[in-house]
This record gives structure tokens, sequence and C-alpha cells, in this order.
């Protein structure tokens, strides 16, 4: 799994990664801690694109 740090427009912290899961994901999500626990939260997962896809094998 590839992993790369962004913020949002008021500069939380945010990442986007590709994965598989049956097939090719590219996720985009924050992890925030809430009542003393680390909570995942996805904003956004999608199908990778190719050009996506390519990036995460290497070619």
């Amino acid at each position: 799994m590839k992993v790369a740090e962004i913020a949002d427009t008021e500069g939380n912290p945010m990442r986007m990664t590709l994965g598989t899961v049956g097939e090719m994901l590219f996720v985009v999500y924050t992890e925030r801690i809430v009542d003393e626990k680390e909570v995942t939260r996805i904003i956004s997962a999608r199908l990778a694109t190719k050009y996506e896809q390519s990036l995460y094998i290497g070619e």
C-alpha cells in the first residue's frame, strides 16, 4: 500500500492511498482522536484509474 500525506483547505492532515481489495481502490481518509480513541474517517473511496494503478505498480 502506498500512502501520500496531504492537507485539506483548513490544514487538517489527510492521507491518500492506493491498495487492493479485490479491485484496486483509491481512498482518501483522515485519522482523528475522539474520546481518546483513534478514529479513521473515509472521505472518498473509488476504483483507481489506470494511471493511478500504474503509479501503484511502479510502471
